[in-house]
């Protein structure tokens, strides 16, 4: 009967620690967690998109000095290297809904859906396009071409990049728009001299939505992609 009371003590102690233990340890996980978010935030901080842009300019440069046959296995690498640099540079999301502009809102899911899914479609058929000419010699090509990089800017999660561009006796300014997402930068839209592709595109679409309807667009959009690979136009001419 004389041990209960010294026991006592020790029991509440050990029972006023656990309580202690239960209340700090939670405090100190969130803690942890909230310093890891923050660090994990700082590291994704957006860079100089300026070196990732050079490289993907010069693996392009790169593919379109290759020569290679028509229908021969060095041909379809060709193209397959070609469809993964243009999915390494563009955003395809913000591409495409800042390219239909206040009209996205007003198509349906499906109507979304297929338009984006078209739209990338012409994109990569005209860059893959130009890039087969190209490596079958099939394109005049300059004796030089000299790419200057000029100034950038850098914001939260965007940027711009501008270079110069002189082959012979031509020269432009080429502005590159991008996002930075998912820890990765991404080009959205590409000015050349002060002409903006987003820009034009959503003009043409936007025009033939007004005077004739989303499946009209569609429809431009395919015959637009069958004459790109037939050889009979480009992104360059107008779809109207």
């Amino acid at each position: 009967m004389q041990t209960a009371p010294s026991l006592r003590p020790t029991f509440l102690t050990r029972a006023l620690r656990v309580a202690s233990i239960s209340l700090v340890v939670p405090a100190l996980l969130s803690g942890i967690a909230l310093a890891s978010e923050a660090q994990a935030k700082a590291e994704a901080a957006p860079g100089s998109p300026r070196p990732w842009l050079e490289d993907k300019v010069e693996r392009a440069k790169n593919l379109s000095l290759k020569k290679v046959k028509a229908d021969s296995s060095e041909a379809k690498k060709l193209e397959g290297d070609i469809r993964g640099l243009i999915n390494e540079m563009l955003d395809w999301d913000e591409l495409t809904q800042r390219s239909m502009g206040t009209q996205w809102a007003k198509l349906t899911a499906d109507q979304q859906k297929e338009f984006s899914k078209i739209l990338r479609e012409m994109i990569e058929t005209s860059y893959e396009s130009k890039m087969r000419l190209a490596s079958k010699g099939n394109v005049k090509k300059p004796k030089e071409v000299k790419i200057t990089w000029l100034e950038e800017e850098v914001g939260k999660n965007s940027g711009k990049v501008v270079a110069q561009v002189a082959a012979e006796k031509t020269k432009a300014i080429l502005q590159f728009d991008l996002l930075y997402r998912d820890g990765a930068w991404k080009v959205y839209d590409v000015s050349i001299d002060d002409v903006s592709t987003v820009r034009t595109y959503r003009s043409q679409f936007r025009k033939i939505i007004s005077d004739k309807g989303f499946d009209a667009l569609v429809e431009r959009m395919k015959s637009k992609i069958a004459d790109i690979r037939s050889g009979r136009g480009d992104l360059s001419t107008a779809m109207d």
